[in-house]
């Protein structure tokens, strides 16, 4: 999927079948409770089984849990494309994307995992918003 060998349906329609597969294993939906103390007393808080496979939006980026976010935009193939980042002028145009998206250099350019969780999360949106003045559609 992330080399673009294969389709996002078919990709997805493999996601349906894994997860097809665990529900028949085993109760996905049963739910259990555990009890946590904190310093005001006891909450019981419900707790899923841990047999089941959650779907998540994630983006098309490559390696992006173990690079910065900075090199993951510029080895992307879709990226590259777009922005031309083997060029000056790309990677240019890949700093001012991230800059108007408000994403400070220093942060893209340390490995994602350490980024702050606020700019992850707002991450796909400001690529949405600020994208398709790039020609990013996708």
């Amino acid at each position: 999927y992330v080399h673009q060998r294969i389709s996002q349906p078919r990709y997805e329609g493999h996601v349906l079948d894994k997860e097809s597969s665990v529900r028949v294993k085993g109760n996905a939906d049963i739910e259990h409770t555990i009890t946590i103390e904190d310093g005001a007393g006891e909450a019981t808080v419900p707790v899923p089984e841990t047999d089941s496979i959650q779907v998540e939006e994630e983006l098309n980026l490559m390696l992006l849990r173990h690079w910065s976010l900075y090199e993951s935009l510029m080895h992307s193939p879709y990226i590259a494309s777009k922005l031309n980042t083997w060029s000056d002028n790309g990677k240019s145009n890949l700093d001012l994307l991230l800059a108007k998206m408000g994403m400070p250099l220093t942060e893209c350019r340390q490995s994602f995992s350490m980024m702050k969780a606020g700019l992850k999360r707002r991450l796909q949106s400001l690529l949405l918003d600020h994208g398709e003045a790039y020609g990013l559609s996708e």
